[in-house]
């Protein structure tokens, strides 16, 4: 929560918040793993709707968010009853994908810049 908060109070030219869906959809990916299936659904929604694509205006913004649906809809897929949801969320990552830049579709959202700071930091 305190580092979240930093993001919300802190003003959009100091840190960009460049990194926010990437940073949500990892920690959500962990609980993922750890089988707390609603925490990491909570964290991915939270990775899509606090960047919503109307402010996403940076390649390495957009393809945080597209990593964000697909790990989510892997989530779904191995919910009961969740395969539609699954499926929409491939759509929606897959729209972004194709409104990339040519040299920047189907690539890993791990290509980008590196970070020579760390959230820690910022607190």
């Amino acid at each position: 929560k305190k580092a979240l908060s930093v993001y919300d109070t802190t003003d959009d030219t100091v840190l960009g918040k460049e990194g926010l869906p990437r940073v949500l959809s990892i920690v959500a990916s962990c609980y993922h793993q750890a089988d707390s299936a609603v925490t990491a659904e909570g964290l991915f929604q939270s990775a899509i709707d606090r960047n919503s694509l109307a402010g996403a205006n940076s390649t390495l913004t957009l393809l945080q968010i597209r990593e964000a649906y697909l790990e989510y809809a892997k989530l779904c897929s191995q919910w009961e009853k969740r395969e539609g949801d699954a499926k929409k969320l491939t759509e929606e990552a897959n729209a972004i994908n194709e409104s990339l830049p040519p040299n920047w579709q189907g690539k890993s959202g791990l290509y980008g810049s590196l970070w020579f700071w760390t959230p820690g930091e910022m607190l």
